[in-house]
């Protein structure tokens, strides 16, 4: 005789929540570990919260958030990236990027919808991030000041000496994505949850500091614009209707001018020498400054698709050598800069496409805000240092990036998603 296992009774089972609690809030303090660490536990994660919706509520749920402006907005968004791969100047290479970045979409609609189920594996995810992140950073920290010897343990497979000024670069990033979720899960479960954050905030702190060698910029950024963010929020509350409408269209006129005032003086190509005495901008490195330039003189040479997702560092000299600099390409590799990524390599109607969606997510989550949800307080803090952060870090498309900020994203909103559904 056969056993048949019900997939419904297996998704509310006990081992179910354990897996899936575990896997989602483990991912991010396994970055610790590398890429690979990241993406395995993300994956089974994923796959957990994918035979979920065989539960008729986990489909609705699902479908109800496909159905919304949001949901609207990202499904015209995806329609275009798959309608300019025709016209990509590598068509291969965009139709991966826009086939993974759809899975990592509806991935995260599975967990968070998974997780908003099942409040026993929201409860286990959020231990996990919290104690995972304490004792992983305790271990870093330790291997990087007290015994190298320990590094190891994050490069298990890597032969040879380790350079310890390169291998946390990204994960200062992805640390400080975590940080207003720690911050609010402790605050929100005190007693020995404190103690357990304050050591994984210390630990962060000190690769923020620069203990090993590489200074965190793009980390220090992300926390500014939390600041600046929740800075807006408060402002909002004490505004009316029509205030908080003047609020938003006076900081978006502001991103704008200031976007405009920068691209307007980049060095803009052909670079010269004597450029890397006098760059227009002091604070940013004059090869992002040219890397910027680049770019945007290339992103008004095909103004409506763009060149194609995936594709800008592929473009007619990219690859050529910056004058002045050594060992230096216009772009290597990506443009540093997801406003100028987006719009270069999917046109000026991709960028308004995926600016419009973001807009409409960050305004239905501030909402929710103003009305005194804590989640969605910090929904709003891990989106504002994913998109700062990205203005002068990595690719946009960077998988490693995408999977951090969502596995982030997943523990406010799951919350969220849950107490819109507790509620008739």
């Amino acid at each position: 005789m056969t056993t048949v296992i019900n997939p419904q009774q297996f998704t509310y089972s006990r081992g179910y929540a354990w897996a899936l609690g575990l896997l989602t809030g483990i991912a991010v303090p396994v970055t610790y570990m590398g890429n690979l660490a990241l993406a395995i536990a993300f994956g089974f994660a994923a796959i957990l919260a994918a035979v979920a919706m065989a539960n008729p509520s986990a489909r609705q749920q699902a479908m109800a958030l496909a159905k919304t402006r949001v949901g609207t907005a990202a499904l015209l968004t995806l329609l275009w990236w798959v309608g300019i791969t025709i016209t990509s100047i590598d068509p291969i290479s965009s139709i991966q990027v826009v086939s993974r970045m759809t899975v990592y979409i509806m991935a995260f609609i599975w967990v968070i919808v998974a997780l908003a189920e099942r409040p026993q594996a929201r409860h286990i995810a959020e231990s996990s991030i919290m104690i995972g992140s304490a004792v992983l950073g305790t271990l870093a920290v330790i291997a990087v000041i007290v015994e190298p010897a320990l590094l190891h343990v994050f490069k298990p497979l890597h032969e040879g000496p380790i350079m310890r000024e390169n291998m946390f670069k990204s994960l200062q990033s992805v640390l400080a994505l975590s940080v207003p979720v720690l911050l609010y899960l402790a605050w929100q479960r005190r007693g020995i949850w404190i103690g357990v954050v304050s050591i994984a905030l210390i630990c962060d702190i000190a690769l923020f500091a620069g203990i090993t060698g590489q200074t965190a910029e793009s980390a220090v950024g992300g926390l500014i614009g939390v600041g600046l963010v929740l800075v807006l929020l408060l402002i909002a509350r004490a505004l009316s209707r029509r205030g908080r409408v003047m609020l938003i269209i006076a900081t978006l006129g502001l991103c704008v001018a200031v976007g405009i005032s920068v691209f307007r003086v980049l060095p803009h190509p052909p670079t010269k020498e004597q450029d890397v005495l006098s760059p227009p901008l002091p604070i940013i490195d004059f090869h992002r400054q040219v890397i910027w330039g680049f770019v945007y003189q290339k992103a008004q040479d095909a103004p409506i698709t763009g060149y194609g997702i995936n594709t800008i560092n592929k473009t007619e000299g990219a690859s050529e050598m910056v004058p002045g600099l050594q060992s230096a390409e216009y772009i290597p590799g990506h443009p540093h800069n997801w406003i100028l990524e987006i719009w270069s390599e999917t046109g000026i109607v991709g960028l308004v496409l995926f600016c419009g969606t973001q807009l409409l997510l960050v305004i239905a989550v501030a909402r929710k805000a103003l009305r005194g949800h804590a989640s969605a307080w910090i929904t709003c803090a891990v989106m504002a240092s994913f998109w700062t952060s990205s203005l002068a870090n990595f690719s946009i498309w960077a998988s490693w990036w995408q999977v951090s900020f969502l596995c982030v994203l997943a523990l406010p909103v799951s919350q969220l998603l849950a107490d819109r559904y507790r509620k008739p």
